[in-house]
């Protein structure tokens, strides 16, 4: 491992939301929403709205009009103010480099996917020393993508060879394993997929009577959700009855996000192109030697319609916080299908594209999601200015 200048810029920079208040205009009422780091003194500065009334103005009438117009604006960011304290934008990537995934280690360690880049960051936040490192790159492919962790600090990664500019190669897209553990950090191929279209999300499985943790990776391209013993490198198809069907969103191209909760052994799952995040209920197999059979208990469940989401962070307290690439905006669903913008490019300019969300894990950060940002549009050549990793502090 090495600390690097050269592929991501460690300023951080106060980003100021420009929050209008539901149209209410800023000069009207003075309110200002902001939120940022604060790199001299530390510490994060909470999302903030903070109202002049005018009171100079002696005129009852204009009083009112200033207290009318306070209320609706209160009513209308209320929600927002108390769901997101604060947003943080920890480190900004060169140009060219655009974050795809996501993991947040026991330590706090955030590693992060990119298209383009055969490694993977590794992010340091601890304030009194904040940096960021290349780890060891991944043999024979172009991109990484998906990650998610097997073992404490043991991570599967899938990579191929797909990335702005390049067009995908058939066949070439590969499983490893990272142990980030050891010094130097050590990496080991699983399994090839090649009849992969392109493999996009992954979520783990853990290992329970015995038996070894199990992978899930998602296909966006042939909508297909594949199970991955990694200690033995085999794998077969998820969801046998619903492939065969190809009628749900679970199965279909554009299958991208998925993320599994034990506690309620349900598997979520966004598919970008059909607009659809849903959950369904799996049963998993349990043995050691082959492929654990994964299947659905019950039919699949449509949370949300009309919302295309890239990847997001795993269900808390029933609300999911997702990356709406799409739309450019970070949202959270609730458990009935609620959506709510918690914050977009309209008013943080620095948000283009976020590509995928992870909460914290220490106990300083559990209430925070660290959410990527692909950095797109693309410039005139052809590049992007340099995806983002924030952190919405609630």
């Amino acid at each position: 491992m090495h600390e690097s200048s050269g592929g991501v810029q460690t300023t951080t920079t106060l980003n100021p939301l420009g929050e209008d208040c539901s149209g209410v205009p800023l000069g009207r009422l003075g309110a200002v929403c902001a939120a940022g780091w604060s790199w001299k003194h530390k510490q994060k500065v909470s999302l903030r709205c903070l109202f002049d009334f005018g009171l100079n103005r002696p005129s009852v009438t204009a009083l009112a009009m200033h207290l009318q117009a306070l209320l609706a604006c209160v009513l209308a960011t209320v929600a927002f103010c108390q769901q997101l304290k604060g947003v943080v934008n920890q480190f900004t990537a060169d140009p060219g480099v655009e974050f795809e995934n996501i993991a947040v280690r026991s330590n706090g360690v955030v590693l992060v996917t990119a298209v383009g880049r055969p490694f993977l960051f590794s992010f340091s936040l601890n304030p009194r020393r904040s940096f960021v490192s290349e780890l060891p790159p991944f043999p024979g492919v172009a991109s990484l993508f998906g990650i998610g962790e097997i073992a404490p600090d043991l991570f599967v990664v899938a990579g191929g060879n797909l990335g702005r500019g390049v067009p995908n190669v058939p066949g070439s897209f590969s499983v490893f394993a990272i142990n980030v553990g050891t010094f130097p950090e050590t990496i080991s191929k699983i399994a090839d997929f090649p009849q992969a279209g392109i493999l996009n999300g992954l979520t783990v499985i853990p290992g329970r009577a015995g038996t070894n943790a199990t992978v899930l990776l998602s296909d966006t391209f042939n909508g297909t959700i594949y199970v991955l013993n990694p200690s033995t490198g085999k794998y077969s198809t998820a969801f046998p009855r619903l492939s065969a069907a190809k009628t749900s969103p679970l199965v279909k191209p554009g299958i991208n996000g998925i993320r599994y909760v034990s506690s309620t052994r349900t598997l979520f799952y966004a598919n970008t192109i059909d607009a659809v995040f849903g959950s369904v209920k799996i049963n998993v197999g349990t043995r050691k030697d082959t492929v654990p059979a994964v299947t659905a208990a019950e039919n699949p469940r449509t949370i949300a319609s009309n919302v295309s989401v890239d990847d997001f962070a795993a269900p808390r307290n029933g609300t999911v916080v997702a990356a709406a690439n799409p739309a450019n905006s970070v949202i959270s669903i609730g458990a009935r299908g609620q959506i709510t913008t918690l914050v977009s490019g309209a008013n943080l300019t620095s948000l283009k594209a976020p590509t995928s969300a992870a909460w914290g894990r220490k106990y300083d950060d559990l209430d925070s999601v660290y959410v990527t940002s692909g950095g797109l549009p693309l410039s005139e050549n052809g590049t992007s200015p340099g995806g983002v990793l924030f952190e919405l502090k609630f």
